[in-house]
């Protein structure tokens, strides 16, 4: 079935397939806004040329807390998830790797655009077999041969690969080719679409009807144990995609009144306001501050939120119905 085909009006449980079975907890951090590079493309809000790092005691503290409170409700299992700007510019990257490889199961999953030297790539390597890497590639300033290099050095080292390409239209070929090429390579590719983050829906560039349906069915995911985005239909067949981003592109992302795990079994820190929030796009008042602590939700909460304008958003666990919700975890629901 081709993804744009799937019955997403009928889903009732969606998520990230390991969350929906197991009891991971789910951290998404915006490390700083600063970024090496300047995309004509970015979003004003979301780079700055600013050092805007937050100091490593207080990143330590926080990862404690997270332990402690998300333990206290179940969760022993640990996704960490570093973005930004460029996460791997923060002075302290490995120190904060280090602080969360004290717990036994853990995992470090990094958007980057792999600007980084290989030497500096191989410290990264040492955490190769707990690590997942978004290779984000941006023509305007990398050299597709030196990109590939360096993600195929990760990958053969142990580290999950995917490489993002955001897809304008007036370079749609160009940028297809580049896609085309990692992928001939061996490489997972995303092609993505250009959305409009703040509405979640609106398509910033205009696409031909062509140049649509292969984004949305292009490049399927090298290894079907890729496939990680889970959804169940109302009759309770099961189907799985390789990426929340490719639902997200289809505009399945419309969960208000749906019940969710996050903000009790996921949250987010932003930078540079250093709010703690329950995910990107939640419009739910802050959980905390980095500053001064934050508290979990004790269980799923309804979403109050329009638009899931956000892949990491989707992919936390949502579910239509009360009766829809079974999990391995502890938990009570707080309507």
């Amino acid at each position: 079935m081709k993804f744009s085909d799937m019955p997403f009006d009928k889903m009732v449980k969606v998520g990230n397939k390991h969350y929906l079975r197991e009891n991971w907890f789910s951290v998404n951090w915006l490390l700083g806004r600063y970024c090496n590079y300047s995309c004509s493309y970015c979003w004003p809000y979301a780079n700055t040329k600013v050092k805007d790092h937050r100091p490593i005691g207080i990143i330590k503290k926080t990862i404690d807390l997270i332990f402690n409170q998300s333990r206290e409700r179940g969760f022993d299992k640990f996704s960490f998830s570093f973005s930004g700007g460029e996460p791997t510019f923060h002075p302290d990257f490995f120190e904060i790797v280090k602080h969360i490889k004290t717990e036994e199961i853990s995992k470090i999953n990094l958007t980057s655009n792999c600007s980084r030297s290989l030497k500096w790539m191989e410290q990264l390597a040492k955490y190769a077999k707990d690590l997942s890497v978004t290779a984000s590639f941006h023509v305007e300033f990398a050299d597709p041969k030196e990109f590939l290099k360096k993600v195929k050095f990760l990958k053969e080292a142990g580290a999950r690969i995917q490489i993002n390409i955001v897809l304008l239209n007036e370079n749609f070929d160009k940028m297809w080719n580049h896609a085309q090429y990692f992928y001939d390579h061996g490489i997972s590719v995303q092609a993505k679409i250009q959305i409009d983050y703040v509405n979640g829906t609106t398509i910033e560039r205009k696409y031909t009807d062509e140049q649509l349906n292969k984004i949305w069915n292009g490049f399927p995911r090298i290894t079907k144990s890729e496939y990680i985005f889970e959804m169940t239909d109302d009759s309770g067949r099961i189907y799985l995609v390789d990426n929340a981003e490719r639902a997200l592109g289809l505009g399945f992302n419309r969960f208000k009144g749906w019940l969710c795990d996050a903000g009790y079994r996921s949250i987010i820190l932003t930078e540079p306001n250093g709010n703690i929030m329950r995910h990107y796009m939640c419009l739910d008042k802050p959980l905390g501050h980095i500053e001064t602590g934050f508290k979990l939700y004790d269980g799923p909460r309804e979403c109050i939120t329009e638009i899931c304008g956000s892949c990491a958003d989707c992919k936390i666990p949502k579910y239509k119905e009360k009766s829809c919700y079974s999990a391995p975890y502890l938990g009570s629901f707080k309507q």
